[in-house]
């Protein structure tokens, strides 16, 4: 089946997308990877997942990215960091990495704390294989990735819009290990539901401010 021949592309791809959020500070290109580390979810979920199940959360994972980015849209320039103001500034980062050595060892210690993440995940995989029966090494892989991943950016992050995408990537990959034990769309429907949910909650958070100072 191609969702088998795509597992170890998908685990890679949930872990590439994941680290990225962590590390880059610019808001658009983090929804960006939002949703591409959705299509790593799809392929893993599909696994278990009829195709038609597994699409409808990667239709879900893609409007909450994007119900986030119409509320970043809403909140006024100069009240984001100069890093979120521009659509890539990646050039930006690497003018003034050579002025700030404390943005450098913040980037450094976050690779570190992710490949810390990434080996527990791969110590832990084979013996959530052997508790879930069901699960593919590479679904509980990427599954374990995505909540240690998503954790992380709780830890770090304090704008509720890196708050919100912590909890939606820890949420993906507990979607992973729930997909191997429950097949119902009603239960696909409620998590979409969930995740919609919290995109939404979080629209609120960061446009309530302005919102009340237009009253």
């Amino acid at each position: 089946m191609i969702f088998d021949l795509l597992a170890i592309p998908a685990v890679i791809l949930v872990a590439l997308t994941s680290l990225s959020i962590l590390v880059v500070r610019n808001w658009r290109l983090r929804i960006l990877f939002l949703a591409i580390q959705y299509i790593g979810v799809f392929l893993l979920v599909g696994m278990s997942w009829p195709i038609e199940m597994a699409v409808a959360k990667l239709v879900a994972g893609w409007m909450s990215g994007a119900i986030l980015g119409m509320a970043m849209l809403g909140i006024p320039s100069y009240d984001l960091p100069k890093t979120e103001q521009y659509p890539i500034d990646v050039a930006t980062d690497l003018a003034t990495s050579g002025t700030e050595p404390s943005r450098q060892i913040t980037h450094l210690f976050y690779l570190l704390a992710a490949l810390l993440v990434v080996l527990a995940a791969i110590s832990i995989a084979p013996l959530i294989e052997r508790w879930i029966p069901g699960i593919r090494l590479a679904q509980a892989l990427g599954a374990f990735i995505l909540i240690f991943m998503g954790t992380l950016q709780l830890a770090f992050k304090s704008r509720p819009f890196g708050v919100v995408i912590g909890i939606l990537t820890a949420l993906a990959g507990f979607e992973i290990l729930y997909s191997v034990v429950e097949n119902s769309v009603l239960v696909a429907g409620f998590l979409s539901a969930i995740t919609l949910g919290l995109a939404m909650i979080g629209s609120y958070l960061l446009t309530a401010p302005y919102m009340e100072g237009q009253e």
